[in-house]
Protein backbone atom coordinates (compact mmCIF):
# COMPACT_ATOMS: atom_id res chain seq x y z
CA UNK A 1 0.00 0.00 0.00
CA UNK A 2 1.61 3.63 -0.97
CA UNK A 3 2.26 6.30 2.05
CA UNK A 4 -0.38 8.80 0.75
CA UNK A 5 1.06 11.44 3.48
CA UNK A 6 3.81 11.55 6.20
CA UNK A 7 4.08 13.51 9.04
CA UNK A 8 7.52 14.30 11.04
CA UNK A 9 7.60 14.51 14.66
CA UNK A 10 10.46 16.81 16.02
CA UNK A 11 11.20 17.45 19.82
CA UNK A 12 14.77 18.22 20.36
CA UNK A 13 16.22 21.62 19.95
CA UNK A 14 17.36 23.18 16.54
CA UNK A 15 21.37 22.44 16.91
CA UNK A 16 23.78 20.19 17.94
CA UNK A 17 21.81 17.41 15.63
CA UNK A 18 21.14 17.40 12.64
CA UNK A 19 18.17 15.46 13.24
CA UNK A 20 16.30 18.51 13.31
CA UNK A 21 17.65 19.99 9.74
CA UNK A 22 17.09 16.71 8.03
CA UNK A 23 13.54 16.07 9.06
CA UNK A 24 12.44 19.58 8.22
CA UNK A 25 14.16 19.03 4.54
CA UNK A 26 12.17 15.85 4.11
CA UNK A 27 9.16 17.26 5.00
CA UNK A 28 10.15 19.93 1.75
CA UNK A 29 11.18 17.61 -0.14
CA UNK A 30 8.62 14.99 0.20
CA UNK A 31 6.17 17.69 -0.52
CA UNK A 32 7.95 18.82 -3.71
CA UNK A 33 7.78 15.48 -4.90
CA UNK A 34 4.46 14.46 -4.37
CA UNK A 35 4.28 13.17 -1.16
CA UNK A 36 2.07 15.69 1.58
CA UNK A 37 4.22 15.70 4.19
CA UNK A 38 3.41 17.88 7.65
CA UNK A 39 5.98 18.53 10.93
CA UNK A 40 4.97 18.54 14.68
CA UNK A 41 7.37 20.31 16.71
CA UNK A 42 6.43 19.01 20.37
CA UNK A 43 9.07 19.46 23.92
CA UNK A 44 12.60 21.16 22.98
CA UNK A 45 11.65 20.99 18.92
CA UNK A 46 9.37 24.02 19.23
CA UNK A 47 12.89 26.42 19.38
CA UNK A 48 13.43 24.74 16.08
CA UNK A 49 11.02 27.56 14.99
CA UNK A 50 12.05 30.57 16.33
CA UNK A 51 12.82 33.38 14.11
CA UNK A 52 15.83 35.15 13.49
CA UNK A 53 18.12 32.74 14.62
CA UNK A 54 21.83 33.22 14.15
CA UNK A 55 23.08 29.99 13.00
CA UNK A 56 26.26 31.37 11.32
CA UNK A 57 27.42 32.27 14.45
CA UNK A 58 27.80 28.52 14.84
CA UNK A 59 28.73 27.16 11.33
CA UNK A 60 25.37 25.77 10.89
CA UNK A 61 22.77 25.18 8.01
CA UNK A 62 19.55 28.13 9.32
CA UNK A 63 16.65 25.89 10.36
CA UNK A 64 14.86 29.36 9.97
CA UNK A 65 15.17 29.25 6.70
CA UNK A 66 14.47 25.32 5.92
CA UNK A 67 10.98 26.10 7.59
CA UNK A 68 10.29 29.22 5.31
CA UNK A 69 11.16 26.70 2.34
CA UNK A 70 8.97 23.83 4.35
CA UNK A 71 6.19 26.40 4.58
CA UNK A 72 6.49 27.41 0.95
CA UNK A 73 6.61 23.83 -0.51
CA UNK A 74 3.15 23.05 1.23
CA UNK A 75 4.02 21.60 4.25
CA UNK A 76 1.96 22.47 7.39
CA UNK A 77 3.41 22.89 10.64
CA UNK A 78 2.25 22.67 13.47
CA UNK A 79 3.88 23.28 17.72
CA UNK A 80 2.95 21.74 20.67
CA UNK A 81 0.48 25.21 22.51
CA UNK A 82 1.55 23.60 25.75
CA UNK A 83 5.36 23.11 24.94
CA UNK A 84 5.31 26.48 23.64
CA UNK A 85 3.90 28.47 26.98
CA UNK A 86 6.29 26.14 28.84
CA UNK A 87 9.48 27.62 27.30
CA UNK A 88 7.74 31.22 27.26
CA UNK A 89 7.27 31.71 23.58
CA UNK A 90 4.53 33.02 21.63
CA UNK A 91 3.18 32.61 18.02
CA UNK A 92 5.19 35.98 17.43
CA UNK A 93 8.23 34.72 18.13
CA UNK A 94 8.46 31.57 15.45
CA UNK A 95 8.54 31.74 11.66
CA UNK A 96 6.52 33.12 9.52
CA UNK A 97 3.36 30.04 8.39
CA UNK A 98 3.44 28.15 11.52
CA UNK A 99 1.04 27.74 13.37
CA UNK A 100 -0.01 26.36 17.34
CA UNK A 101 -1.55 23.31 17.82
CA UNK A 102 -3.24 22.30 21.47
CA UNK A 103 -2.04 19.26 22.96
CA UNK A 104 -4.97 17.28 22.68
CA UNK A 105 -5.43 17.80 19.31
CA UNK A 106 -1.87 16.59 18.22
CA UNK A 107 -2.68 12.80 18.65
CA UNK A 108 -5.51 13.20 16.60
CA UNK A 109 -3.53 14.91 13.84
CA UNK A 110 -1.19 12.02 13.89
CA UNK A 111 -3.23 9.50 13.48
CA UNK A 112 -4.67 11.30 10.09
CA UNK A 113 -1.61 10.45 8.16
CA UNK A 114 -0.21 6.88 6.79
CA UNK A 115 2.99 7.76 7.96
CA UNK A 116 4.72 8.82 10.51
CA UNK A 117 8.56 9.66 11.62
CA UNK A 118 9.53 10.31 15.15
CA UNK A 119 12.84 12.37 15.29
CA UNK A 120 12.84 12.20 18.53
CA UNK A 121 16.26 12.17 20.23
CA UNK A 122 17.61 10.09 22.84
CA UNK A 123 14.80 9.58 25.89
Amino acid sequence: MPIKNLCVIIRHPAYGREDAYAAIRMASVGNMYGLPSDLILCEDGVWNAVKDQWSETIEMPSNEETFIHAVESGAKVYVDAEALEERGLTLDDLVEGIEVMPCERIAEFILEHDAVLPLCGGF
